[in-house]
């Protein structure tokens, strides 16, 4: 076709050529814009339905073309059609593979305290001094200490020094006021003139009582008793 167009205007003179090529370019140029406006801007496609022959021709609304109201109906339809309803849920898919274990999260607040609760039963006696006394030769009670109360004085630790008879020297008995032969304890003696030994008896048989400690002091050499300060610690 350019050929012919060519050929068609060969003979014509050097400015009839030129207005020939542009006129054909304006006619390409119309032609693609109105290509350009099929479907229009909204997506409708524009036709004309010829009742008599049936054919269906497009026309380019946006350009004013119309059907031809004795022969033909108009008939529009969308470049794209409506949504259609949603399809059936499929079926469930297969359980995926489990994730990498997250990051441990911040540590949360402090809770409330809870009640307090009963007191528990009294333990058992810790090991430990008890008591100590400090007993003159005449029998009297110089320092004392009560573990019990604190007490770290004759009037005030509840305890009790007896000297026996004049005629049985070196004899003493001590009373803690609290059960004692259960308990281990030690003795000191004062050595003022040579040696001297201790015999200790704690029996309730000959005490009478299991909270007394019976002291006798006496000589070494002839085993006669003798006057001497001692101390006891109970434990």
């Amino acid at each position: 076709m350019i050929f012919k167009f060519i050929r068609s205007v060969s003979h014509l003179s050097r400015r009839g050529q030129r207005i020939a090529v542009l006129a054909s370019a304006a006619v390409i140029v119309s032609g693609v814009i109105a290509y350009a406006n099929i479907p229009s801007a909204n997506g409708v496609i524009h036709g004309c339905y010829d009742v008599n022959t049936g054919q269906l021709r497009v026309i380019d609304a946006e350009l004013e073309e119309k059907c031809n109201l004795y022969a033909e109906a108009g008939l529009n339809w969308n470049q794209t059609g409506p949504q259609g309803p949603a399809g059936p849920q499929g079926p469930q898919g297969p359980q995926g593979p489990q994730g990498a274990q997250g990051l441990s999260g911040p540590p949360g607040p402090t809770g409330p305290s809870g009640a307090q609760g009963p007191a528990g039963p009294q333990g058992p006696p810790g090991i430990g001094v008890r008591a100590m006394v400090f007993v003159n030769g005449d029998g009297t009670l110089l320092r004392c200490f009560n573990a019990a109360t604190g007490a770290s004085t004759p009037a005030t630790c509840g305890f009790t020094a007896r000297r026996g008879s004049p005629n049985t020297s070196g004899f003493y008995s001590i009373d803690f006021g609290f059960q004692v032969n259960t308990r281990f304890f030690s003795t000191a003696v004062i050595n003022l003139n040579g040696a001297v030994t201790i015999n200790l008896e704690t029996d309730t048989t000959f005490t009478g009582s299991p909270n007394k400690i019976l002291v006798l002091t006496r000589n070494a050499p002839d085993g006669v008793g003798t006057d001497r300060p001692f101390s006891i610690t109970v434990y």
